[in-house]
């Protein structure tokens, strides 16, 4: 899966983690998480570990805490855990990484690096112009 350097705006353009729609909530405010930054209001853990059991009235304080943790500290490469993003012919989609590119738009980070599968270099140049191949 090729790897590119992406605009966190051309991003959000095509895929907006804080809208909620993911998560199934209500939209994720950026004040929100500066909130929980401030409060030092932080989740640790991915939400593949809480999904199956954590109360459904708890999912979305799970995200704003889950962002706040990430977006506490830059963005690291992580090469055994990419983000990843689908192209189809009708739509784009966060395969994996919805919070971490959440916190990296709310840190205010200008671009991030992401995967992108299936590959076509025209799909990936239609919504993300700017990308540059790694």
């Amino acid at each position: 899966m090729p790897k590119y350097e992406v605009s966190i705006d051309e991003l959000r353009a095509c895929v907006n983690p804080l809208n909620g729609d993911m998560w199934k909530c209500a939209p994720i405010e950026e004040a929100e998480i500066t909130q929980a930054l401030e409060a030092r209001d932080f989740e640790e853990k991915p939400w593949k570990e809480v999904k199956e059991t954590l109360d459904p009235s708890l999912h979305r304080a799970f995200h704003v805490a889950r962002i706040a943790y990430l977006a506490s500290s830059p963005n690291k490469p992580d090469d055994d855990r990419p983000i990843v993003i689908g192209i189809a012919p009708d739509r784009v989609w966060i395969y994996d990484g919805n919070h971490r590119i959440a916190a990296a738009m709310v840190r205010g980070d200008s671009t991030m690096k992401i995967g992108i599968a299936p590959y076509e270099e025209a799909a990936v140049l239609k919504h993300f112009p700017s990308a540059k191949k790694l």
